[in-house]
């Protein structure tokens, strides 16, 4: 991603795909430039680029999050889209809890890599999401 506005236009895409997938997604859109992500960064979590949850219909990025490559990003965002569905089906929302959503629900196995241990998608599967 080179910008801001493709990365929220890649965030819409991936919602919109889930959306279609499944009547419990919620419409959400990106707010980049999160204060709390911003703070977290600056205490050293090197792995904070986005969360959900404190921003009514939003999922908050850091403006890092741009350099990051579009299947890690589909599949980031994936994990954010995961924690409202896995509170509305399971009642909770833990890190796995997300993931176990998205693979149940949207049927997308969300995978751990890179060098700093990212939820991503094979290349292919970004692609075929994207793909709107």
């Amino acid at each position: 991603m080179t910008n801001h506005e493709d990365l929220k236009e890649l965030f819409d895409r991936v919602n919109g795909w889930a959306m279609k997938r499944s009547p419990l997604v919620d419409r959400r859109t990106l707010q980049v430039g999160c204060p709390e992500i911003a703070a977290r960064r600056r205490d050293g979590d090197v792995r904070a680029f986005f969360h959900v949850g404190h921003r009514p219909g939003k999922v908050c990025a850091d403006a890092m999050a741009c350099q990051l490559p579009e299947n890690f990003l589909v599949g980031l965002f994936l994990h954010e889209i995961g924690h409202p569905l896995a509170m509305r089906v399971y009642k909770k929302t833990e890190q796995w809890d997300a993931d176990r959503a998205v693979k149940e629900i949207l049927g997308i196995h969300i995978r751990y890599g890179g060098p700093l241990v990212l939820e991503y998608v094979a290349p292919s599967v970004a692609a075929r999401i994207i793909r709107v």
